[in-house]
């Protein structure tokens, strides 16, 4: 979301095109985030990521204050209450919330639980401000504060807040599903797109299975609880150790994002390890706080536990604490914290993203579009990769993340060279802009064939490359070889030659794959086709890549690639390198 926060700071109120797949306010055609706004502010004076991304964990940290409030009104102990705090600190739902990247439904997690304490504190003006703050975050927040307003009005009695929450939530939500008939939509937007991006986690993202058979309970209820959810459920319930089901009215006010979130086809939407637990997490730890309390008065009715209550609720909460830890070990994202290493290499390629201009319109893959979001259009690859000024794709990754343009799925995990990253290799209407790290920066309006020129030929061979020199014949020199990656359905290797001689236009590679009693030829253009063996350079060092689709197979199995030379000559096979698939366990980055 930061490039609607840079949008809206440069006066393009909540304008992205990262998701939308064109460039639009979000008001009109996605989530109402107002959040943003203020934040927006913020990063006018001080353009920092990282300074986002501190505010949000700031403001999520900043839930302690009212469970640790809430919670000494209901169990009477400073300590316990203190335990508690620590507890929600250690919550692994709240670690995949802040973690994946900056959202607004994130902040409403703190805005939340203030909204509840003050609800049952009786403040009505600051439940109000805090009710309004949470709406703020995302339109579908206005379910929760619609339930916030039937529990201040039949629970706590408060006609008057309750009434001016429901009616809040009512109004909001009919504004928001509403909006397609009073909003002037650009001529080259389809209504179909704008009703498909409106309805998005109503239409699009409820599984359709649900709405067929909500007239056959049973097949409702197999829907509900299978596996995922289930997994889903105890990833949630178990950090507390179900002591939120003893208040379940409490519990019962998070009932509608929860069940959005079991029946969605969105997988990311019963995860612990994304955003979309934010609204939940307030109301399990709530539940929990009130079920210790109930939990505190049943014990009261025994004379003998009545004496030992104390203790038994300091167990009980200690245990939630070492419970909540052991979560983090197990459900976490943070579990993954020694593979956060950013290297030199990372570093550099960082900083040549950030130096691409941002009127410049880019289409990339999921992981670099997170450093080029300061631009008004930026698309998921390979959405307008045609019209994009740029084009940057990851060559150093054996699986990459791409829009999925056709089908339910919105995005989709393949190999780094497919038919769409081939379809750009080969335009020869792209020059290369730079390469780092394996990621190829493709651009209009530059020198096709001078660019991929410069790149290829090299005065010598680099210090990291695998040397193993093999004279083929027609004066072609095999040079070495570097792995990029060895991936489970495709391996990328860089190789390196030299000429000692103009090569004709009869020139070929023909490329072979042995594996065990296996041959197969492997299809290979040099330079993906754009420099042709007729055009290298005598005595320069050539750069060339060479992708090789993998056979599905598990063994452990040594794989060689030959090369067969032709010319005026048709010479021999000869061996150049080998691999082993064991490898892939090692490459997964």
């Amino acid at each position: 979301m930061i490039q609607t926060i840079w949008n809206t700071a440069h006066g393009r109120i909540l304008h992205e095109s990262v998701n939308l797949g064109f460039s639009s306010s979000r008001l009109a055609v996605a989530h109402w985030e107002l959040i943003y706004l203020p934040l927006a502010v913020i990063y006018h004076i001080f353009p920092s990521v990282p300074l986002l991304l501190y505010i949000q964990t700031f403001i999520l940290a900043c839930g302690v204050f009212p469970i640790y409030k809430f919670a000494i009104k209901k169990l009477s102990s400073k300590t316990t209450a203190l335990l508690i705090c620590l507890a929600y600190l250690f919550f692994p739902a709240l670690h995949g919330s802040n973690l994946f990247d900056l959202h607004g439904l994130t902040f409403a997690t703190t805005f939340l639980l203030f909204t509840f304490y003050y609800v049952d504190q009786g403040n009505q003006t600051n439940t109000l401000i805090f009710a309004f703050i949470s709406i703020c975050c995302r339109e579908d927040l206005a379910f929760i504060i619609f339930m916030l307003g039937l529990y201040s009005w039949v629970i706590k009695k408060q006609w008057k807040v309750g009434l001016i929450l429901t009616t809040l939530s009512i109004i909001w939500l009919t504004i928001y599903f509403s909006r397609g008939y009073f909003i002037d939509y650009p001529e080259t937007l389809k209504p179909s797109n704008v009703a498909t991006i409106c309805n998005n986690f109503f239409g699009g993202e409820i599984s359709l299975p649900m709405k067929n058979n909500l007239s056959q309970p049973l097949s409702f209820f197999q829907l509900l609880y299978n596996s995922e959810n289930i997994k889903y459920i105890a990833k949630l319930i178990l950090p507390v150790l179900g002591f939120c089901f003893f208040a379940p009215i409490v519990l019962f006010i998070s009932l509608p994002i929860l069940l959005l979130n079991m029946f969605s086809n969105y997988p990311q939407m019963h995860q612990i390890e994304y955003h979309y637990t934010a609204t939940i997490t307030p109301f399990i730890f709530l539940a929990a706080i009130k079920g210790l309390a109930n939990v505190k008065c049943w014990l009261n009715r025994f004379h003998k536990l009545s004496i030992k209550q104390n203790q038994i609720l300091f167990i009980a909460v200690l245990l939630i604490l070492v419970t909540s830890v052991i979560s983090t070990t197990q459900f976490s994202i943070v579990r993954f914290h020694r593979n956060w290493h950013v290297s030199k290499d990372n570093k550099r390629l960082s900083k040549r993203l950030r130096e691409i201009p941002s009127e410049l319109s880019v289409s990339t893959t999921a992981r670099l579009g997170a450093h080029l979001a300061n631009r008004i259009e930026l698309y998921n690859f390979p959405e307008n990769s045609s019209a994009a000024d740029m084009i940057l794709l990851e060559l150093n990754r054996a699986e990459v993340e791409i829009k999925n343009i056709s089908g339910k799925k919105r995005t989709l995990k393949i190999p780094a060279l497919n038919d769409f990253t081939r379809t750009a290799l080969e335009d020869t209407n792209l020059g290369l802009n730079f390469v780092q790290n394996n990621v190829f920066c493709l651009a209009q309006n530059t020198n096709p064939r001078v660019s991929f020129q410069n790149y290829a030929f090299l005065n010598e061979i680099p210090d990291d490359v695998i040397r193993r020199k093999i004279d083929l014949g027609s004066g072609l020199i095999f040079l070495g070889w570097k792995t990029v990656y060895i991936g489970k359905k495709q391996a990328h290797f860089q190789l390196y030659w030299q000429t000692s001689k103009k090569q004709t236009s009869r020139a070929r590679f023909n490329f072979y794959l042995t594996h065990e009693d296996s041959t197969e030829q492997i299809p290979h253009s040099p330079m993906f086709g754009r420099i042709k063996l007729e055009d290298w350079i005598v005595g320069k060092t050539i750069c060339d890549h060479l992708f090789i689709n993998l056979p599905k197979t598990l063994n452990e199995s040594e794989f060689a690639v030959q090369l067969s030379f032709s010319s005026d000559v048709v010479h021999p096979k000869v061996q150049l390198f080998n691999f082993s698939i064991a490898t892939k366990l090692d490459m997964k980055k």
